[in-house]
């Protein structure tokens, strides 16, 4: 599941009916489509609220019509913006009825008439250039080696609960989600943390020991994504280091924390969850926790 912003005219009632009907059809597929941000968040400033929301993207849809629109081009400019800096945002630009813009002349471009056909159509393949953009794995998990044992029911659980391939996953100790032959590994982990979507970092009372594990977690400090702190034997919030020292813990010993960890990576990643597997899940979770108190 991606986040897309869906840029377009609001003031523009055609434009507004095709924004809310194209996102009503990306949330049919599983994304969390955004078109109405100022209605998100009364009270803030209207342009703080679309900036907000921009931001947390990970791409942008620039529904492009006759109706010219400033606020559409800043949006534009700001979705480049973010995909410079940061490398995740992915821009869109859907054309209705229009030829090419000169501020997208340089991209592939979607094409869409107001015709709810159409909308589904391109709303499909929206989706699938969002699902094949990534190149980085979905879930970074940073951990001793030697906590290697709760790792594996960690990664157990999420194979269970979320459909992962070989590439949505980056732990260095468990295969087949360790880096390839030939990486560097510096260079290619410190991008990978920049790019995942979640960094899960395990937390053992040992951690600090590690200067590998100092650094992901360093490094996932500041970054788009979202990162977890999962305390395991007998670690405690005083054992996660800084920078993230501030972050709401969980502890992978309770299963109600790592019932918790699966809901809110659901929201925070583009996994796609797998359905009817509570009792294997349960399973899975019965045997993290044995692991995580060992």
């Amino acid at each position: 599941m991606s986040k897309i912003y869906i840029s377009h005219k609001a003031t523009a009632d055609e434009d507004r009916r095709m924004a809310k009907a194209l996102a009503a059809e990306l949330r049919a597929m599983g994304h969390r489509a955004i078109y109405n941000a100022a209605e998100l968040h009364p009270g803030r400033n209207w342009r703080d609220a679309h900036i907000l929301e921009l931001a947390d993207s990970d791409a942008v849809v620039a529904l492009l019509t006759n109706n010219q629109s400033n606020s559409v081009m800043g949006e534009i400019g700001m979705a480049r913006a973010f995909h410079y800096a940061f490398g995740k945002m992915r821009l869109l630009p859907v054309l209705v009825e229009i030829g090419i813009p000169n501020v997208v002349s340089d991209m592939f471009n979607f094409r869409m008439k107001p015709t709810s056909e159409s909308i589904h159509g391109v709303a499909e393949e929206l989706d699938r250039a969002v699902r094949k953009q990534r190149g980085y794995p979905n879930v970074f998990i940073s951990h001793r080696h030697s906590d290697e044992q709760v790792v594996q029911a960690l990664v157990d659980l999420l194979a269970t609960e979320f459909e992962i391939q070989p590439d949505n996953l980056r732990c260095t100790s468990i295969d087949p989600y360790r880096l390839r032959a030939g990486d560097r590994t510096d260079e290619r982990l410190r991008t990978e943390l920049q790019h995942a979507e979640a960094v899960l970092g395990v937390i053992s009372p040992d951690v600090k020991d590690s200067s590998y594990v100092l650094f992901e977690l360093g490094a996932s400090w500041g970054r788009a994504g979202v990162t977890f702190p999962l305390l395991v034997r007998g670690a405690t919030r005083a054992d996660v280091p800084a920078p993230i020292g501030d972050r709401v813990t969980l502890s992978l010993t309770r299963a109600t924390d790592c019932r918790k960890l699966l809901q809110d990576l659901a929201e925070a990643v583009s996994l796609t969850p797998r359905t009817g597997q509570d009792a294997a899940i349960d399973s899975r979770i019965s045997d993290l926790t044995n692991a995580a108190r060992a």
